[in-house]
């Protein structure tokens, strides 16, 4: 507006106040819309008889539509931080019952220590225990029984246990593994050698033959001490196994009504919050209701300039 106070001081305007309308009504109005007040401007322009305090009233209106609207936005910011906390809340839960009803493949009898180890329900014995870790993490939000929970923390327990249990046990299980492949090689090799022996008939060496039968005995020293090592392995992941069995069985048992109480929370908390997350939804009013809060902040900027400025002409008249 300093062209504005510019001629008003010169005094070379007849009628300032409308002068300044229309000035406002260019700055404001771009062409082809129509912000919001932009026709009670126009009108005014037009008026003969126009006073300042015409002007002073449309700001006052606007400041007023400002205040109300104002509130309005920072109502859908509190709304829309709440509706994404809810969101967050959704997507949790719906993951966690995503989890607990899953098919789990689970193993119902004994098998030998390979098959155990490879098999698909021990691999999955992690992402189990994660999904009762993320439930009782949300107990309270999803208002489990006091009794259900306890059972989940029995369970969360056992599970840990028993991956601790194969952390300790898969580097014995592959140390067996490698020294059976490695006796074997060498038993294999022994035996070419005896082979090689008997070919030579009555020029074999005696020395070579009692090389080789220093080796056998080795051999089957090393056989022995592996296999009852072997044997013992096996017996403990028996053991292991029953209790992964007894595991799977607790889960699957209480997976069901865990489940259960998970749905219920994911309704109740739509239920809870379907106004919320319908307006929070509504992004099209809000991205509408805060351009028409700046368009009115830059109106009524432009409305005091004016009568800040014509309030200063008329000092100067007088």
């Amino acid at each position: 507006m300093g062209f504005l106070n510019m001629l008003l001081e010169k005094g070379r305007l007849k009628k300032p106040l409308h002068f300044a309308l229309e000035k406002i009504v260019e700055e404001y109005v771009p062409a082809g819309e129509m912000p919001p007040y932009a026709q009670e401007l126009k009108s005014l322009a037009d008026k003969d008889n126009l006073k300042l305090k015409d002007i002073a009233e449309l700001a006052v209106t606007v400041r007023t539509e400002i205040d109300h609207l104002k509130d309005d936005v920072e109502a859908f910011v509190v709304i829309s931080e709440k509706a994404k906390r809810v969101q967050s809340n959704l997507a949790l839960w719906n993951e966690i019952l995503s989890e607990l009803t899953r098919p789990y493949p689970y193993q119902d009898e004994v098998t030998d220590t390979e098959t155990f180890i490879q098999s698909k329900a021990v691999e999955e014995i992690p992402r189990m225990h994660h999904a009762i870790s993320q439930l009782l993490e949300e107990k309270n939000g999803l208002q489990l029984e006091s009794q259900l929970v306890l059972q989940l923390e029995i369970l969360q327990k056992s599970i840990f246990n028993l991956e601790q249990t194969f952390l300790t046990m898969m580097p014995e299980i592959r140390n067996i593994k490698d020294k059976k492949l490695k006796l074997e090689e060498d038993i294999g090799h022994f035996r070419r050698n005896v082979e090689e022996f008997k070919k030579m008939g009555e020029a074999a060496d005696l020395k070579l033959s009692a090389q080789l039968s220093e080796k056998g005995k080795e051999l089957v020293t090393r056989k022995k001490t592996l296999s009852a090592g072997e044997k013992e392995i096996n017996t403990y992941m028996e053991a292991v196994q029953k209790t992964a069995i007894q595991i799977f069985g607790v889960f699957k048992e209480v997976s069901q009504p865990a489940a259960d109480r998970v749905k219920s929370a994911i309704n109740r908390l739509r239920a809870d919050n379907r106004k919320i997350l319908r307006t929070a939804d509504d992004t099209k009013s809000f991205t509408e209701g805060r351009k028409k809060l700046s368009q009115l902040y830059m109106l009524l900027e432009l409305l005091n300039d004016c009568i800040r400025i014509h309030q200063k002409y008329e000092r100067q008249k007088s």
